[in-house]
């Protein structure tokens, strides 16, 4: 089912993607990930950035708030546990 694009969903959704992303950053500093784990995160959010300037140059928030919106559920979905061990 798709979710409908609302500027405060974007917000939302922003505001997880970097709590999410400053959680892993502060993993990586302590070097509690290994190298390869740390390239799958580089990768995915190469790919990630690549679309969401694809949409943004369209200007096409829909798509754009759904790019974001798949990244942060790959994040929860692969790296929450490893985040949760070291609160």
């Amino acid at each position: 089912m798709k979710d409908n694009f609302s500027e405060q969903k974007l917000k939302n959704i922003q505001k997880a993607h970097k709590i999410l992303m400053d959680d892993l950053s502060s993993l990586c500093s302590q070097d509690e990930f290994p190298l390869t784990e740390l390239m799958k995160i580089h990768s995915k959010l190469s790919d990630t950035i690549e679309q969401l300037n694809f949409w943004g140059d369209r200007d096409n928030p829909q798509r754009f708030y759904e790019e974001l919106k798949s990244h942060v559920a790959w994040i929860i979905k692969n790296y929450s546990d490893d985040v949760k061990k070291f609160e």
